[in-house]
C-alpha cells in the first residue's frame, strides 16, 4: 500500500542521528488527515536506503522480541513497538526519511545505547537483560523510548547491539553492551537470567 505525508519544516525533536518532524498522512485515504512523524538523519550522517532499511530491520526485530517478552512476564506489563517506519524519498533532495504513526502522551526515553539507565523504570532493563540473554550474548535490544500508559509500554526507534555489527550506525556492539551491564542492576524481572563475565566483553 503506498503511503505519504506532509510534514513540518521545524523539528520538535531530535537525537544523536535523527531529528524528527510532525506531519499528517496524505495516502492512503483511510489514514489521511491523521498525525505521524517523519524523521530524517542529521548532516554528518548518512541518509540512504541501506541506512533506513537498518531501521526497518531494527524494528521488526525489536518488535518480535518485545511480544515474547511480554508472553513471558506478568500480565500487568505489556510492552509493544510500533510497526515498522515507512522509507520515503523527499523528491527534491534525493534524501530518505522515515514516516510512522505519531505516539499520544508523555514521551520518555528509559534507557540508550550507551549505558544509559533511567531509574524511573526496571521492567524495561530486563527486557534488555533478557533479549541478551536469549541470544545468548549475541545481540541485545536498546535505545528505549515511548510513551507509558499505565502498565502498557509503547516503544518506539529502538536500536539492536550485536557482536556482528550488523544493525547500522546505532550499533555500539560489544561496547554498548559492556556500558549496559555496568550501569544495569537486576531486579526480580530478571534477577534468574545468565549475566556476563569480562570473558565477554
Amino acid at each position: 500500500m503506498e503511503r505519504s505525508a506532509t510534514f513540518n519544516t521545524t523539528s520538535f525533536a531530535e537525537g544523536r542521528f535523527r531529528r524528527a518532524y510532525k506531519g499528517r498522512w496524505t495516502a492512503p485515504v483511510s489514514d489521511a488527515g491523521r498525525v505521524c512523524v517523519v524523521k530524517e538523519m542529521k548532516d554528518n550522517y548518512s541518509w540512504n536506503e541501506v541506512d533506513w532499511n537498518d531501521t526497518v530491520k531494527i524494528n521488526e526485530r525489536a518488535k518480535d522480541l518485545a511480544a515474547r517478552f511480554t508472553s513471558r512476564t506478568p500480565a500487568v506489563y505489556v510492552m509493544r513497538v510500533t510497526n515498522a517506519p515507512c522509507p520515503h524519498t523527499r523528491p527534491k533532495l534525493h534524501e530518505y526519511v522515515t514516516c510512522e504513526d505519531y505516539i499520544p502522551g508523555p514521551f520518555k526515553k528509559w534507557c540508550n545505547n550507551y549505558g544509559y539507565i533511567s531509574d524511573e523504570c526496571t521492567i524495561l532493563p530486563a527486557f534488555m537483560h533478557w533479549s541478551w540473554a536469549r541470544s545468548m550474548g549475541e545481540e541485545m535490544v536498546s535505545d528505549l523510548q515511548g510513551v507509558r500508559n499505565g502498565s502498557a509500554y509503547t516503544l518506539t526507534d529502538p536500536a539492536m547491539l550485536s557482536l556482528s555489527g550488523t544493525y547500522g550506525v546505532t550499533d555500539m556492539g560489544v561496547e554498548g553492551m559492556a556500558m549496559f551491564f555496568l550501569e544495569h542492576n537486576c531486579d526480580k524481572y530478571c534477577q534468574m537470567l545468565p549475566k556476563p563475565t569480562l570473558a565477554h566483553f
